[in-house]
C-alpha cells in the first residue's frame, strides 16, 4: 500500500510543479508583452521630443519674423521722415500714400505673426501634453512590470 501512497504523493507534487511552470510561462509572456509596449512608448517619446525640437526651430523662425517686422517698421518710419522733410505738395501726397501702404503692410505682417504664434503655442501645448501622457504611461507600465517580476520571483521561490 505504501508504494501507491508514495506514487500518489509524487503525482501530486508533479501537479504542483507543473502548475507553477504554467504560471511562470504565463508571467514570462506577460513580461515580454510589457517590454515590447515599453519599447514602443519609448519610441513615441523620442518622436515627441524630436517634434518639440522642430517646434523650437519654428519659435526661432517666429522671433526672426518678429525682428524683421520691427526692422521694416523702423525702415518705413525713417523713409517717411525723409519724405516729410521736403515741403513739396507732391511729396506730401506721396507720404500719405506711402504711410497708408506701410500701415496696410504692417497690419498684414502683424496678422501673419499672430496666426503663426497662435499655431505655434497650440502645437507646443499639444506636444507637451503628449509627452506628459507618455511619461505617465511608461511609469504605470514600469510599475506593472515590477509587480510581475516580483510575482515571478515568488513563483520561482515556491518551486
Amino acid at each position: 500500500m505504501s508504494k501507491f501512497k508514495d506514487a500518489s504523493d509524487n503525482i501530486k507534487r508533479l501537479q504542483v510543479m507543473f502548475k507553477g511552470l504554467t504560471d511562470l510561462a504565463d508571467a514570462m509572456d506577460s513580461i515580454d508583452s510589457l517590454e515590447n509596449h515599453i519599447a514602443e512608448l519609448e519610441n513615441k517619446k523620442v518622436k515627441v521630443i524630436n517634434e518639440n525640437i522642430n517646434l523650437d526651430k519654428s519659435n526661432q523662425d517666429l522671433k526672426i519674423l518678429n525682428k524683421d517686422l520691427a526692422n521694416v517698421s523702423v525702415e518705413l518710419k525713417a523713409q517717411g521722415e525723409k519724405i516729410k522733410a521736403d515741403n513739396s505738395k507732391a511729396l506730401v501726397d506721396q507720404i500719405k500714400i506711402f504711410e497708408s501702404e506701410c500701415a496696410n503692410r504692417k497690419a498684414e505682417k502683424h496678422k501673419e505673426y499672430e496666426k503663426f504664434q497662435a499655431s505655434f503655442e497650440s502645437k507646443i501645448n499639444d506636444k507637451q501634453n503628449q509627452l506628459q501622457n507618455l511619461n505617465v504611461e511608461i511609469e504605470l507600465k514600469s510599475k506593472k512590470l515590477e509587480e510581475i517580476n516580483s510575482a515571478l520571483e515568488k513563483i520561482k521561490g515556491g518551486i
